[in-house]
């Protein structure tokens, strides 16, 4: 192989890091932010109203509503729970870098609604496998090799 074509394949998986960062963390600031919205959405009503009935019906009534809507979400999918990280790493140590990205959509969907409606999770977890299932699909996208696959996925993660 020429130094040319080493150079420039060296360039085009540099772009590509950059532009799957990039949307990776557009991606990630707005998962964020939608979360801090439905948190407020949700909860800003309870404190409005000053009736102890009405709070403690809240209290309750809101994290059992955002788990059946997570339920929702989540039934019917592959291994019946929520896709996670350990679907990323699985993917690359197999070498099957196709990752399907509806239950990767849905696990992030599912996240963002448990987290806004109050559940007791960690946000980085969820954030770090959308990531990989964004550096998947455009690294299918593209049709990249194995390796160069591999390096869309870490560099989504």
């Amino acid at each position: 192989m020429s130094v040319a074509m080493r150079v420039r394949r060296i360039a085009l998986l540099f772009f590509a890091g950059l532009v799957i960062g990039g949307l990776v963390a557009l991606a990630s600031s707005s998962l964020l932010w939608a979360i801090g919205r439905l948190h407020v959405l949700v909860h800003a009503p309870t404190s409005a109203i000053d009736s102890a009935l009405w709070s403690a019906v809240a209290f309750v009534s809101i994290p059992v509503l955002g788990g059946l809507l997570v339920t929702l979400i989540l039934t019917g999918m592959y291994r019946r729970r929520a896709h996670a990280l350990a679907e990323i790493i699985e993917a690359v140590q197999t070498g099957e870098t196709r990752v399907q990205a509806g239950p990767g959509l849905r696990s992030t969907l599912a996240s963002v609604i448990a987290m806004g409606s109050g559940a007791s999770v960690g946000e980085y977890g969820p954030l770090a496998h959308f990531g990989g299932v964004i550096g998947a699909r455009l690294s299918t996208l593209v049709r990249a090799s194995y390796w160069n696959a591999s390096t869309g996925i870490a560099c989504g993660v």
